[in-house]
């Protein structure tokens, strides 16, 4: 592995950083992925504990369809599978 990313925390756009970094670099990789929340803004989405979750209006979280977002995340999923090692880790976060 490069010396360079060890030991290193990457800022950055992940499609942009992906593609870059070599096969079976990481032991673990946690991914906060975009949860494609964007509502009309009157709505919200009710968990099954009651809390509300209202919609999220950032650039990061727009995607013109549930297909575009169900697309755009099987790529990230598969350069993540892609540079994570076999024996590692993947921890993700969602609502």
């Amino acid at each position: 592995m490069d010396d360079a990313l060890l030991n290193q925390l990457i800022l950055a756009k992940c499609q942009d950083v992906l593609p870059k970094i070599p096969d079976n670099t990481f032991d673990m990789i946690y991914w906060d992925p975009p949860y494609y929340l964007r509502l009309d803004k009157e709505k919200f989405v009710t968990l099954p504990n009651g809390r509300d979750v209202n919609s999220c209006f950032e650039e990061w979280d727009k995607f013109d369809s549930l297909e575009q977002y169900d697309q755009k995340m099987g790529e990230v999923m598969a350069h993540l599978q892609r540079v994570l090692k076999p024996s590692g880790s993947l921890w993700a976060s969602g609502t």
